[in-house]
């Protein structure tokens, strides 16, 4: 039997995951870093190093588990999970608000009761995923629970430095 770093996952098998080469101007920073309140603050830069990386170029979202959210996850009723799905697949990179389609949802999701989409936008309210913003159809996502992008670039302001 082989081992499990010599076998191939059956779905990437066929496939090729597409990705992109790009280059990063990294900044040299010094190594000592001052703590001012809870915002890091680097000594200004020494200078520059230009470096490749590559990038997949899917879409993607990250979504944060916890243990209560995968509880949360499992009681979501199958209308409500469609519309996560469908939330996570149409949001932009860097965003933390979503402009919901609801006609476009509802014919995805083969969904015919505008009753039904809002019980679902009820229920991921109540659970806490999206949260209404003051226009209609869009909303807040918690990004807590899922972000396409870096939580750490959105929310520079919002970090909290842990050993």
């Amino acid at each position: 039997m082989k081992s499990a770093t010599e076998e191939i996952n059956p779905f990437i098998r066929e496939h090729k995951i597409r990705v992109l080469i790009k280059n990063k101007d990294k900044a040299i920073m010094t190594t000592k870093q001052l703590l001012s309140g809870d915002r890091i603050v680097l000594h200004p830069e020494l200078g520059h190093i230009n470096t490749k990386y590559l990038l997949d170029t899917s879409n993607k979202v990250s979504i944060f588990m916890t243990a209560e959210m995968r509880q949360i996850y499992m009681n979501l009723s199958g209308t409500a999970n469609k519309l996560l799905r469908y939330i996570e697949g149409i949001l932009r990179y860097g965003d933390d608000i979503v402009k919901i389609n609801p006609g476009k949802f509802m014919e995805e999701a083969h969904i015919a009761s505008k009753t039904t989409y809002y019980d679902a936008i009820a229920e991921l309210c109540r659970y806490g995923f999206i949260t209404p913003y003051h226009k209609q159809t869009y909303y807040w996502i918690n990004s807590f629970v899922f972000f396409n992008g870096s939580r750490i670039d959105k929310y520079p302001n919002n970090l909290e430095l842990i050993d």
